[in-house]
């Protein structure tokens, strides 16, 4: 991706004005989702925050748990670079599909690279092809091996597995609750 392009996608930009902490705070942790690991200063040139703004917005998050610092970057000119990555741990990601007849949430906990193995009790998605997840969950009665890495595992089953392994074609799910790891 050119940097006119990486540019573009982080509109609209950030701004120093008193009261924009959230905003700012959502185009930073934009910017390092787009562009993985950024040191503070890449971050100021491609959110065009001043390096002072970028400082106090990565140490609130970072205090706050959304990001992490990496390893320091050295072998290049002046001190080390330290990258800011988002920290896996901290945050979840909820998506939200309202249709005409339906609605569809989705509450994902996985860091990058997470390939939990498909187990009894896996709480997965079905996909068809490209750009075709997110509307159908499936739950693994047994292990299955040969999803491990293909598919997401975003959740697992902790209580009443008894109960999903009564559940047979065609009947229907009332409700579903989904609660917070201890």
């Amino acid at each position: 991706m050119s940097e006119v392009e990486a540019s573009l996608r982080l509109r609209p930009r950030g701004s120093n004005q008193v009261g924009m902490r959230q905003f700012n705070e959502r185009v930073v942790l934009q910017a390092i989702r787009l562009h993985g690991a950024l040191p503070k200063a890449e971050i100021a040139r491609l959110t065009h925050l001043t390096a002072q703004t970028v400082q106090i917005i990565i140490a609130r998050l970072e205090a706050d748990g959304l990001v992490r610092k990496c390893a320091p970057v050295r072998g290049k000119i002046g001190q080390p670079s330290v990258p800011m990555a988002l920290n896996p741990d901290g945050a979840y990601s909820i998506g939200i599909k309202i249709g005409r007849r339906s609605l569809d949430v989705l509450l994902v906990d996985c860091p990058p690279g997470h390939t939990a193995p498909y187990a009894r009790g896996a709480v997965g998605m079905a996909l068809s092809g490209k750009d075709t997840g997110g509307s159908q969950w499936f739950v693994t009665h047994s292990p299955q091996p040969h999803l491990d890495g293909g598919y997401t595992v975003f959740g697992r089953v902790v209580s009443g597995m008894e109960v999903v392994d009564r559940i047979v074609r065609g009947d229907v799910i009332r409700r579903i609750t989904i609660t917070e790891p201890r």
